[in-house]
């Protein structure tokens, strides 16, 4: 632009300058808005026009802004942020000369939160010191942020948490930014009291891909599998909300479904994890067994999550009791009781739900072992890593035909008893060959050194509806989640029971609560019997 006095107050109008007669020159000055170079020129008719070259340096900066906005992120993500330097205008400058940032900060976590922290490189793996540069020549320069703790709301449900982004170069204003971090893992409950129940996932879920879903639905004192074989699974809706849906094919009395979202920032191909949601009917084929397929996932390093819902009304038998296994990276098999209608006659109606999870940095270990006539059963697996393992088993019958009512015969806890053994233990032995457990199928699971693993033998006496208070070394429980071992009925709910009165699957069913940083505590509807659980407090450092 351009002015007639040194100020630059007065405008030229319409850039017109008039040279008074006499006169061999007319005073001019111009103002520019951006450093760079520029070319002036003057022209009138009749005369050859005039030029000059100019240069405009780089204003002083004033302050540092981050000019990235806001985030929101995942626990575990590194995220870029953009420091600028700005002039007196908030335009970006680039002076021929450094800029040395001096002081820059986060705000404090949540109490026995882990710190978010700041870094120079785009994977998080240096950590950023002080002073760093906005090189001379240069508008901006990128740091990077990675938050680990998200906020836990009331009662032992999570929320995001947001930290203030600061950094400072001497007499400029100080830079500031406001980065909200989910927490890793979500949790929440809801009572499922028809066919369906829906719950709200919040925070919501950036991706269902890069998450599993651990849950427990405790059934009360009904002897219909119909009523009590609950399945949870995760979905994104049509407006890209997560849920956690729950289903069964009857419906009876009132179920309390416990659930777990445990999502991460990068899949496996970036050193997380991926999941595979499946839903599947069962196959009216006669067959054994039935094999899922699903895409192609490390059997070395991926577990499967699995529970089923089923249309039986009548008893609970060794219809009920379904065996999976990871049999090849493309194949997860389900397998039945011997002598079984679901051999010659499968019920379509009935749902698998599975999740395919593979961790990277994992280690699994899997069988399937004998269990007979016996009431404990030893199974020799090395376990070098006891601190950082967990436990997954389901188990089938050797036959459907029951000798009598004796929940207690086919319900089983797992546990990793040392470095050398695992342990499956049920609550009778049953009164015939029929109420043998034929085989238990199981997954030892070690995980990477970010993650430690809490292992307690959970029990419940006759009469009473919760485990009481279960002290834990103390964990951040936006980033921890808590299950039995044992699958199949309910999700993650299952332990032995001593009840050999009923065929009830309530008594050994249990949702398992984080209900403080050191406290877990398991809660059943059916009191009835001696109840014992395998359960696993695994926290995980992103």
């Amino acid at each position: 632009t351009f002015w007639t006095d040194a100020a630059c107050t007065n405008p030229v109008t319409c850039n017109i300058l008039t040279m008074g007669s006499n006169s061999s020159m007319v005073p001019m000055f111009f103002k520019a808005s951006n450093a760079g170079s520029a070319t002036l020129a003057a022209a009138t008719p009749g005369i050859t026009p005039g030029t000059q070259g100019a240069t405009i340096t780089p204003a002083d900066p004033k302050k540092l802004v981050f000019t990235t906005p806001a985030p929101t992120v995942e626990a575990g993500f590194c995220q870029a942020l953009t420091l600028e330097r700005q002039d007196a205008l908030s335009r970006p400058t680039a002076p021929a000369y450094d800029t040395a940032v001096t002081s820059f900060s986060v705000s404090a976590p949540p109490a026995g939160g882990l710190a978010t922290e700041l870094f120079s490189n785009s994977t998080c793996s240096a950590l950023l010191v002080s002073p760093f540069n906005v090189l001379s020549g240069q508008a901006n320069t990128f740091i990077y942020v990675k938050g680990r703790s998200g906020d836990v709301a009331g009662g032992n449900t999570t929320a995001a948490h947001v930290y203030l982004v600061a950094a400072s170069a001497g007499v400029l204003t100080a830079a500031t930014l406001n980065v909200t971090v989910l927490p890793m893992v979500r949790r929440g409950s809801c009572t499922l009291g028809a066919t369906t129940v829906t719950c709200a996932v919040t925070p919501n879920l950036t991706s269902i891909g890069r998450t599993f879903l651990v849950y427990q639905a405790t059934a009360d004192k009904d002897d219909r599998p119909d009523y009590d074989m609950v399945t949870c699974r995760l979905q994104m809706n049509s407006s890209l909300l997560a849920e956690v849906v729950c289903d069964r094919l009857g419906d009876g009395a009132n179920v309390t479904v416990e659930w777990q979202a445990v999502s991460f920032a990068y899949d496996a191909t970036q050193g997380g994890v991926s999941v595979q949601h499946l839903s599947i009917n069962q196959s009216d084929a006669g067959q054994p067994f039935q094999d899922i397929a699903v895409s192609s996932s490390a059997r070395a390093s991926s577990f499967v999550l699995f529970s089923a819902r089923t249309a039986e009304s009548s008893t609970t038998d060794g219809n009920e009791q379904y065996m999976t296994e990871m049999i090849g990276d493309t194949t997860v098999r389900v397998s039945f009781a011997p002598n079984g209608s679901f051999q010659t006659n499968g019920n379509t109606s009935n749902v698998f739900v599975a999740q395919v999870v593979n961790w990277t940095g994992a280690s699994v270990a899997r069988g399937v072992s004998p269990v007979g006539d016996g009431g404990t059963v030893d199974v020799s697996q090395a376990t070098p890593n006891l601190p950082r393992s967990f436990l997954l088993h389901s188990s089938r019958m050797a036959d459907i035909y029951e000798t009598g009512p004796d929940i207690c015969a086919r319900r089983l806890s797992g546990l990793i008893s040392d470095t050398a053994k695992l342990t499956f233990q049920r609550g009778c032995t049953g009164s015939s060959p029929a109420d043998d457990v034929k085989d238990v199928s199981w997954e030892r699971v070690e995980l990477p050194a970010n993650v430690s693993v809490q292992q307690l033998t959970a029990p419940i006496a006759n009469g009473q509806a919760n485990s009481g208070d279960l002290t834990i070394t103390s964990v951040d429980r936006t980033r921890a989640f808590a299950f039995s071992g044992g699958q199949v009925a309910g999700g993650l709910a299952n332990g032995r029971t001593n009840d050999s009165a009923s065929d009830r699957l309530g008594s050994s069913q249990a949702n398992v609560n984080l209900t403080s940083a050191t406290v877990v505590r398991l809660n059943r509807l059916d009191n009835v019997g001696d109840a014992t659980w395998g359960v696993f407090v695994v926290e995980v450092t992103p």
